[in-house]
């Protein structure tokens, strides 16, 4: 199995473009060309630049956030996301690069397949709390005027409650 060659019949589909975005997809690229240079040059692992290792250990975190943020149903992300993960994990099993990237497969695999252990469910628990309470604290306008609008709708609301319940004459 090629998986560079997959990995490239795949990124070609437009219908991975929406799942990728812009910025996303330029990291991607940079990542398999940094694997593939790895690999096709037979670069070792003591030559290897910190940054390019940054880089790919990135990307595998991308992987375990594009799992947790956004809803994985098309076959295409699917492949993708097996092709992907599959080269990052051979290749930081061949050259045992960082034990994080190789969780970062395993949690995306275990996700695609569907057989997450307890402490990864837990795991992605926490991660979507956190989130989650890191955007309840932003103080966004649109959350401000969101909350001001709330305000008044539920005032207007009460108003016209006690308006139609009239008085009550005891």
């Amino acid at each position: 199995m090629d998986v560079f060659k997959n990995l490239d019949e795949i990124l070609k589909h437009l219908e991975i473009v929406p799942f990728l975005g812009g910025q996303i997809r330029i990291q991607i690229d940079k990542t398999i060309a940094i694997i593939k240079g790895h690999i096709d040059d037979d670069i070792p692992k003591k030559n290897f630049n910190q940054e390019d290792i940054d880089h790919v250990l990135s990307s595998s975190r991308l992987m375990s956030s594009l799992m947790i943020e956004r809803e994985v149903k098309k076959t295409i992300e699917i492949n993708f996301l097996r092709n992907f993960v599959y080269m990052l994990y051979n290749w930081n099993q061949n050259y045992e690069v960082d034990p994080e990237i190789e969780k970062n497969c395993v949690f995306v695999q275990n996700y695609l397949d569907d057989s997450m252990s307890l402490s990864e469910v837990l795991q992605t628990l926490k991660t979507m709390t956190a989130r989650l309470e890191l955007g309840t604290k932003a103080d966004l306008p649109s959350f401000k005027l969101s909350d001001h609008y709330y305000k008044i709708i539920k005032r207007e609301s009460e108003d016209e409650f006690f308006m139609a319940s009239g008085p009550t004459g005891r």
